[in-house]
């Protein structure tokens, strides 16, 4: 028989997809969608990107190690019928779902009395999105196809990964059933965010204690909603949303055709105390054995600002649109404790540069406030318009639309405010002379999400 070619050994992972947000997950009544027995999904095979290990092994048996120990083979007394000469070489990954090293093992076709064992040593970082609960042995044939052929055994103390087989097929890996991407993602406060779920197998040959035959081939499809059982928000259940701390966001999930995703809104206001945030896929299988895959997602606030030289850098900050106009809000604390606030009124969404302007028309004005250190006796408030004897004026700024990226009714604006805003003015009425006027300066930069 064939000795492996190529062992790519690999650990994959799929993300969720999602039903309508307004649809619970339901444990007690999955879909009956049915299985996809389309063909595998072919892969071109891995390049080299090591220098080969090599050992002759008897028919006494013996075991070959790559150098730093992730990978062991044993061949056991009377697998071999010679003195053979056995490599092994890390290559790229390029199995269905493959995470991890790759290996090209030679000699090119061998014939084995006895099974080889594999074992894997893993790390925690190799299995971010999936578990080890949904690792199968796979092999790739002539025509590029991957196929699952034996399940494997984990030792999750000692983070290893075992599976045996006498039929080895050119090219081999290690390979997870199924894997929620992103693994790890950044979101703005309110961004909205879809995770897939991803499959590569119409079967589900998981959850079993022993190593036994499975062949099944391998593609690249969308996971179907059948064997969701829930979804997760740091450990709270969709299906009980009475247990979610809206604080750390909302799940929730759509499902077109067989394409299930699962969607998190960011919270709009503060950043959650947890933070990334764990969202989390329960998965059912044979025997009633589950699989719980987790993406991570860090919730940043891309808003800070300056006023009159106190830094105020954790700022949060909400927006909205009215008939067009942007209107943000931005509040935050100093290293002191002091409070700032910053509201903003553009005329427009338009990227540039949106000059300080004060007329009659309001909906043509660009305006920005300003309040350091709330909560003080020594606070200061201005604003970027003023008046001599009815005539509107303003002080010297510019808001600046940096960026407005538009995703499924939403748009993630950032802008950048500079210039000056009023404490204390004052005038003559009669002769109309300016007889008092005091600014101070205001810097920041500000993202928000909003709805058009």
């Amino acid at each position: 028989m064939k000795l492996i070619n190529y062992l790519p050994i690999l650990l994959l992972g799929v993300v969720l997809a999602c039903q309508k947000p307004s649809d619970a997950v339901n444990p007690d009544n999955p879909s009956t969608g049915q299985p996809d027995t389309s063909t595998g999904t072919p892969t071109e095979v891995g390049k080299p990107i090591g220098t080969p290990t090599t050992k002759t092994i008897g028919k006494s048996g013996g075991t070959i190690s790559t150098p730093d120990g992730k990978l062991t083979l044993t061949f056991p007394a009377g697998a071999l019928s010679k003195e053979t000469t056995i490599s092994v070489q890390p290559i790229e990954n390029k199995a269905i779902n493959g995470v991890g090293v790759a290996y090209q093992l030679g000699p090119d076709s061998l014939t084995l009395a006895q099974p080889v064992t594999f074992v894997y040593h893993y790390e925690e970082t190799e299995l971010v999105g999936t578990t080890p609960d949904a690792i199968g042995l796979a092999g790739q044939d002539d025509r590029h196809i991957w196929t699952v052929k034996q399940s494997v055994i984990v030792d999750k103390t000692n983070r290893t990964i075992t599976s045996r087989t006498k039929r080895l097929d050119r090219w081999a890996a290690l390979i997870t059933y199924y894997q929620l991407t992103p693994v790890q993602d950044t979101v703005y406060l309110g961004q909205v965010r879809e995770l897939a779920l991803n499959r590569c197998t119409d079967k589900e040959p998981w959850g079993s204690t022993e190593i036994k035959d499975v062949n099944v081939e391998l593609y690249n499809r969308p996971a179907e909603i059948r064997n969701v059982r829930d979804i997760l928000l740091n450990g709270k259940s969709y299906s009980h949303p009475e247990q979610a701390n809206p604080k750390d966001g909302k799940i929730g999930f759509t499902y077109d055709s067989k394409a299930f995703k699962v969607v998190y809104t960011a919270p709009s206001d503060k950043v959650p105390a947890t933070n990334p945030v764990v969202v989390t896929v329960m998965l059912e299988g044979p025997n009633n054995a589950q699989l719980l895959l987790s993406s991570a997602i860090k919730v940043v606030n891309e808003t800070n600002f300056v006023i009159n030289g106190h830094s105020y850098p954790d700022a949060v900050a909400n927006g909205s649109l009215v008939y067009g106009h942007l209107i943000v809000t931005a509040a935050g604390a100093d290293s002191t404790g002091k409070s700032g606030q910053v509201a903003i009124f553009v005329n427009s969404l338009a990227i540039g540069a949106h000059p300080f302007v004060n007329t009659m028309d309001i909906e043509s004005n660009t305006q920005v406030s300003a309040l350091d250190g709330a909560g003080n006796e020594d606070f200061q408030a201005g604003w970027s318009f003023y008046e001599v004897c009815q005539v509107p004026k303003t002080e010297s700024g510019v808001v600046q639309i940096v960026n407005v990226e538009r995703s499924k009714g939403t748009a993630k604006i950032t802008l950048q405010v500079s210039g000056k805003v009023v404490t204390q003015h004052g005038y003559n009425p009669e002769s109309c002379a300016v007889t008092l006027h005091k600014t101070m300066s205001i810097n920041g930069r500000f993202t928000v999400v909003v709805r058009e």
